[in-house]
């Protein structure tokens, strides 16, 4: 019954996609340039997201427009910051989510621009046909300041954040923002939603993953407040983080592998009430930015990371010593940012089932 049950979601799911829709199961990374000229720092560059099977082959690229069309404005990201446009999968796995300047390619400045004279676009792509919407831009978000993450429940929903003016919630559609915290940390890295949770990674103020506020906030003021146990004095260098259940938590340090840079397995202790540091998965000699996970059959952890040398890898988390592959590497003069993964069709259609025997 289970194995028809799986079928039927496959055909089922595989009647709703299209051919430039995402296939479940494989990756989507966010890639900077066309590789015809070297990246230029804090210059406006052409966006893609390409899609990976787990194996290393290229299903795909979707290009961010470089012009305006029609209500779709531009998105490009400066071609050397490191900390730009994190792709995110929405909670309810219909939408790809990411940000950057409405700036024609070659514009100079960026990075430092004000978010009125160079507004903060947001795209929203569908999963399931591949479909570009660039129409909703910001004038408050990131100003003079790198844009990083947006991310959404439900394509309607929208919390975003940059290398200042701290998180900040909106709506597809909107222009402003409302900004949630004003105490600091207000220059936060990575947004991630998980079990209804708004969390943030920070590498000023403390050096971690906090909570921010109380489940989903919507309007000031709310705290951001450290999960206990990770660092309060400077050194980590955080920035994507996965969890891979409520007491398990991975974060993507983009230091080198000698000063603590890798993926680092976070575990919470209930007799403590903190979290440790568990190990360090290696990467070789360098860190990692972007970072998704997933669960195998046997109950592994999966773990995709773009490192900082722009390579996209993988490694299963089998303890201390697991060993990682290269998936991709960047191709010349481009640079994959961070990484996302959309599960496969039975896990979808479980997590649907699962819902309504809940309902029921």
């Amino acid at each position: 019954m289970r194995k028809l049950v799986c079928v039927l979601g496959v055909a089922l799911l595989a009647v709703a996609a299209q051919a430039t829709g995402i296939t479940p199961g494989n990756l989507v990374v966010e890639r900077i340039g066309t590789g015809s000229a070297p990246l230029a720092t804090s210059t406006a560059t052409a966006v893609f997201l390409d899609e990976y099977t787990p194996a290393g082959f290229l299903v795909q690229s979707i290009p961010m427009p470089t012009a305006p069309s029609g209500n779709n404005k531009i998105l490009t990201n400066s071609g050397t910051s490191s900390a730009e446009c994190f792709v995110k999968l929405s909670v309810d796995r219909q939408y790809l989510t990411l940000m950057g300047y409405n700036a024609t390619p070659g514009t100079t400045g960026v990075a430092t621009s004000t978010s009125a004279a160079v507004n903060r676009t947001v795209a929203k792509v569908s999963v399931a046909t591949g479909a570009v919407d660039t129409s909703t831009a910001f004038t408050d978000v990131a100003s003079g300041s790198s844009p990083r993450t947006a991310i959404t429940t439900n394509g309607t929903d929208l919390w975003l954040n940059g290398g200042a003016g701290g998180v900040r919630y909106s709506t597809f559609g909107s222009t402003t923002s409302s900004q949630l915290n004003t105490a600091n940390p207000v220059n936060t890295r990575l947004l991630n939603i998980y079990n209804g949770q708004l969390y943030v990674s920070s590498g000023s103020t403390w050096w971690g993953v906090g909570t921010v506020g109380t489940g989903l906030p919507t309007a000031p003021t709310v705290t951001l407040t450290e999960l206990p146990g990770f660092p309060t004095v400077t050194g980590p260098s955080p920035y994507d983080f996965y969890f891979a259940n409520s007491s398990t938590l991975y974060v993507a340090d983009d230091r080198t592998q000698v000063n603590g840079g890798g993926i680092q397995k976070w575990t919470f202790n209930s007799g403590t009430s903190q979290w440790q540091l568990a190990y360090t998965l290696s990467l070789g000699t360098v860190g990692a930015r972007g970072l998704i996970g997933t669960t195998n059959g046997l109950g592994q952890t999966v773990l995709y990371a773009t490192s900082t040398t722009t390579a996209l890898v993988g490694i299963t988390d089998t303890g201390s010593g697991a060993v990682y592959s290269t998936i991709a590497t960047a191709p010349l003069n481009t640079a994959f940012r961070s990484v996302t993964f959309f599960p496969e069709p039975c896990s979808l259609l479980l997590l649907g089932l699962g819902a309504l025997i809940r309902r029921r």
